[in-house]
Protein backbone atom coordinates (compact mmCIF):
# COMPACT_ATOMS: atom_id res chain seq x y z
CA UNK A 1 0.00 0.00 0.00
CA UNK A 2 2.82 2.42 0.83
CA UNK A 3 4.35 1.87 -2.61
CA UNK A 4 1.04 2.62 -4.31
CA UNK A 5 0.32 5.78 -2.35
CA UNK A 6 3.86 7.14 -2.67
CA UNK A 7 3.52 7.39 -6.47
CA UNK A 8 1.89 10.82 -6.80
CA UNK A 9 1.70 10.59 -10.61
CA UNK A 10 -1.44 8.42 -10.28
CA UNK A 11 -4.70 9.39 -8.57
CA UNK A 12 -4.97 6.85 -5.74
CA UNK A 13 -7.84 6.87 -3.25
CA UNK A 14 -8.06 4.74 -0.13
CA UNK A 15 -11.50 3.48 0.93
CA UNK A 16 -12.00 1.46 4.09
CA UNK A 17 -15.10 0.00 5.73
CA UNK A 18 -14.08 -1.07 9.22
CA UNK A 19 -15.37 -1.25 12.75
CA UNK A 20 -14.49 1.45 15.28
CA UNK A 21 -10.88 1.34 16.38
CA UNK A 22 -9.64 -0.99 13.62
CA UNK A 23 -7.73 1.67 11.67
CA UNK A 24 -5.72 4.33 13.53
CA UNK A 25 -7.11 7.82 13.01
CA UNK A 26 -10.54 6.79 11.76
CA UNK A 27 -12.03 6.40 15.24
CA UNK A 28 -10.80 9.91 16.05
CA UNK A 29 -12.54 11.28 12.96
CA UNK A 30 -15.87 9.88 14.16
CA UNK A 31 -15.97 8.81 17.81
CA UNK A 32 -18.34 6.06 18.86
CA UNK A 33 -21.56 7.52 20.20
CA UNK A 34 -22.40 7.04 23.85
CA UNK A 35 -24.31 3.76 24.33
CA UNK A 36 -23.66 2.80 20.69
CA UNK A 37 -25.37 -0.52 20.01
CA UNK A 38 -26.09 -0.46 16.27
CA UNK A 39 -22.76 -2.12 15.31
CA UNK A 40 -22.37 0.09 12.23
CA UNK A 41 -18.97 0.44 10.58
CA UNK A 42 -17.10 3.58 9.51
CA UNK A 43 -16.66 4.18 5.77
CA UNK A 44 -13.56 6.32 5.30
CA UNK A 45 -12.08 8.00 2.23
CA UNK A 46 -8.36 8.72 2.55
CA UNK A 47 -8.63 8.37 6.34
CA UNK A 48 -11.62 10.70 6.78
CA UNK A 49 -14.95 9.29 7.95
CA UNK A 50 -17.65 9.91 5.31
CA UNK A 51 -20.45 7.52 6.29
CA UNK A 52 -21.67 4.85 8.68
CA UNK A 53 -22.38 1.51 7.03
CA UNK A 54 -23.54 -2.01 7.67
CA UNK A 55 -20.62 -4.42 7.69
CA UNK A 56 -21.73 -6.01 4.41
CA UNK A 57 -23.03 -2.84 2.74
CA UNK A 58 -26.67 -3.41 3.71
CA UNK A 59 -27.02 0.14 5.10
CA UNK A 60 -25.41 3.51 4.36
CA UNK A 61 -25.78 6.77 6.33
CA UNK A 62 -23.74 9.63 4.82
CA UNK A 63 -22.26 12.04 7.33
CA UNK A 64 -23.01 15.72 6.89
Amino acid sequence: MVRLTSDRSRPVHWLSNEGYGVLPGVAGAMPKAEAEVDRLFVLAHNGHAVARTGGHGQTLEWLA
